[in-house]
């Protein structure tokens, strides 16, 4: 296939005055978000290998928002405050989610790796990395002592599985 860009047509919500300012592409092709001026988040649906601009632009509600970062198990939203979100109940069969819960912390702005890496600059315009701690039943530690597979599987818990203090801000 020849490289081009394609016009994906007019989305329904340009009616409402709102452009996009954001778009974010998941590690993975088939996981596109948007943000629009008015701070609304949206997801692109249907992508696949056949169809890989997707069909539509859906709102994710719960949240106005002025930047979002996407990494293989999360999806990270900066509210206008300076708040931070975590979007849950992510899956590979509803790449949108459930719900968005606020994570401690203020800050200017967001990166994240594709292990679930998060990068803040803090209102003070340091630099924060955020620390999770992925469980792990105590059966599977048994088989996995390889710290590279501990890495590769962040941000594949429950929410039930981590305890509020489990979620630190370290100053670099």
């Amino acid at each position: 296939m020849t490289p081009a860009w394609l016009s994906l047509g007019n989305s329904p919500f340009n009616a409402s005055g709102s452009k996009f300012i954001q778009v974010v592409c998941g590690p993975s092709d088939n996981n596109v978000w948007a943000v629009d001026n008015l701070g609304k988040v949206f997801i692109r649906t249907q992508i696949t290998n056949e169809c890989p601009v997707g069909e539509d632009w859906k709102i994710v509600e719960g949240a106005l928002v002025k930047q979002i970062v996407i990494s293989n198990h999360s999806v990270w939203a900066l509210k206008q405050d300076g708040s931070l979100l975590r979007r849950f109940g992510i899956s590979h069969s509803d790449f949108s989610g459930d719900y968005w819960k606020k994570i401690p912390g203020n800050f200017f702005a967001l990166a994240v790796t594709p292990y679930d890496e998060l990068w803040a600059i803090d209102q003070h315009f340091r630099l924060r990395g955020h620390i999770t701690q992925a469980y792990r039943p105590p059966l599977l530690e048994m088989f996995h002592n390889d710290e590279s597979e501990v890495t590769s599987e962040k941000g594949s818990h429950d929410d039930e599985t981590i305890a509020p203090d489990d979620v630190t801000w370290e100053f670099i």
